[in-house]
């Protein structure tokens, strides 16, 4: 336990450390929120690198308030900002968002995962997305408009579905 950053930077967060000692230590730490899709959607892919690595990957709510001080400490540099939020107690590495398996083993055993490597979009998902979009009045449909006013009303149009999509985030 002594070799964590926690621990090693002397803050008060190391007590968070022991607080959550238990009796088979792990490396690996995995915070979430329970109403947050890409967290649910994760868990199935996180049981199968647990399976194949050995190690199991402890996770913490992010929504309790002793489990956020946690990951702010461990985020301490706001990479992420986002969860599910990955870290590696051994190499101090971090993955932010959902992943592909590759990133989340590589990341598991230790090696140089990516911080971010977000799993491939289906079409299936990118479809459903658009209709609940268009149902939440969020998504505009394409402008019929040629010539200049065309690409300035498409590009408003973008503009404005961007930043709808940053507050909802």
């Amino acid at each position: 336990m002594a070799t964590s950053a926690a621990a090693a930077s002397g803050s008060g967060a190391a007590f968070l450390w022991k607080k959550r000692a238990t009796d088979q230590p792990t490396e690996l730490i995995m915070f979430y929120a329970k109403r947050k899709d890409m967290c649910q959607q994760m868990e199935p892919l996180m049981r199968e690198v647990e399976k194949d690595v050995g190690k199991r990957i402890v996770r913490f709510d992010a929504g309790k308030m002793i489990n956020y001080e946690l990951l702010v400490h461990l985020d301490d540099k706001d990479e992420c900002g986002g969860l599910p939020y990955y870290y590696n107690r051994a190499t101090h590495r971090a993955i932010c968002g959902a992943t592909t398996y590759d990133n989340l083993l590589t990341w598991a055993e230790g090696g140089m995962s990516k911080l971010r490597a977000p799993p491939p979009i289906s079409k299936k998902y990118r479809e459903e997305m658009r209709a609940k979009m268009i149902e939440e009045n969020v998504y505009d449909p394409p402008i019929k408009e040629t010539g200049l006013k065309g690409r300035i009303l498409r590009k408003l149009n973008k503009l404005k579905f961007q930043g709808q999509g940053q507050m909802v985030q």
